[in-house]
């Protein structure tokens, strides 16, 4: 017959499952950092606390604009964000989705680290469209870049 397992080891089993589960979710919220003087980046997927991050980072600080590089996330924060960027009157701007041609300096002006990062699509679009100027950084003529990507479907709140 197998033997059962013992309530201390049962514990230890679901408390290391809990730290697993918490350490995963923390892993997948935004990147948000300064990038120059005056912009910041958020790339990644926008998660419960983002809003305070890039809130307190802006705090104090001459920040104009937000770079979006996201699959999207968490609605309910896009929107907190999304106000927090209209109030502020900031730009918003969404980097190429290739950087076809592109010297290595150039390409670093992207500010995006993944390239699998390079759109701004789902909940990422209502940050994008409380800019009060929105920019893409697609110039075909220029520098051969494609387009960026945009993207956006039929969000919902889920049931509490």
């Amino acid at each position: 017959m197998a033997k059962s397992t013992t309530f201390p080891t049962r514990m230890v089993l679901l408390a290391t499952f809990a730290i697993f589960v918490v350490g995963s979710q923390n892993s997948r919220c935004a990147e948000i950092r300064e990038d120059g003087p005056t912009a910041l980046v958020l790339e990644g997927t926008i998660a419960a606390g983002d809003y305070e991050k890039v809130n307190s980072l802006i705090a104090g600080q001459e920040i104009d604009t937000i770079v979006l590089a996201s699959l999207g996330g968490n609605l309910v924060e896009a929107m907190k964000i999304g106000r927090l960027v209209r109030q502020l009157k900031l730009y918003t701007t969404v980097p190429a989705l290739e950087d076809d041609g592109l010297s290595d300096k150039e390409s670093a002006e992207h500010h995006v680290h993944d390239k699998a990062n390079r759109l701004c699509t789902s909940a990422c679009f209502f940050v994008f469209v409380a800019g009060v100027w929105r920019n893409t950084w697609y110039s075909d003529e220029l520098r051969g870049t494609s387009p960026p990507a945009l993207g956006i479907h039929r969000p919902y709140l889920a049931p509490r």
